[in-house]
């Protein structure tokens, strides 16, 4: 008999053998395979399912906080080897600025130069020393304003540029008068040992 014995109704098989002589040994052996039954494949599928996604998900939390710890520690390093640099205090002078004088400060620039050119704030060298971070600290604008106008912060600014160190090639001179000599040693020394690349 094969089947479910409460819900469906038996099968049976009648199996007759015949031309046979002793001595003599009969097997005889029936398979059957069982309907599919949707809903145990679908409960475990579903489980199986939902325990890979629960083993993504922790692997992913793994993974996100080995992240955060080498972000961290990438983060220590940068801030010794920044702690390691050399540094030192500027003091800066700022001039007021008088917008009705500005007109005649420029016909004065034009008539006389100050000996003392500006200086970077930061130098930094770079590999080999022949080259460096200039860095200056520049004003901003104000729109003929006397003062920063509201919205920005101090009106101030830092400008970093990349020049080369050394002393700039020699400028030929034409030995005409003395006063061509002065003149051309003067513009000489007020040129500044860096050039900017």
């Amino acid at each position: 008999h094969f089947g479910v014995s409460d819900n469906v109704t038996l099968t049976t098989f009648y199996v007759y053998v015949y031309d046979f002589h002793p001595p003599l040994w009969i097997q005889i052996s029936f398979s059957q395979y069982p309907k599919l039954n949707l809903q145990q494949f679908f409960i475990t599928f579903s489980s199986c399912f939902l325990l890979l996604l629960l083993v993504a998900a922790v692997l992913w939390k793994i993974k996100q906080k080995y992240d955060m710890y080498r972000r961290r520690q990438r983060l220590f390093v940068e801030m010794e080897q920044m702690a390691s640099r050399p540094f030192s205090q500027v003091l800066v002078e700022i001039e007021k600025r008088d917008v009705s004088a500005e007109i005649t400060a420029v016909n004065n620039t034009l008539r006389r130069r100050k000996k003392d050119a500006p200086s970077p704030i930061a130098l930094e060298p770079c590999c080999g020393n022949r080259a460096a971070v200039l860095s200056l600290l520049v004003r901003l604008p104000t729109g003929s304003e006397r003062f920063t106008p509201p919205g920005q912060s101090a009106g101030l600014a830092i400008a970093s540029a990349l020049v080369t160190l050394g002393n700039p090639r020699k400028v030929s001179l034409d030995p005409t008068t003395k006063t061509d000599k002065t003149k051309s040693r003067k513009s000489l020394s007020s040129q500044h040992p860096d050039s900017c690349m």
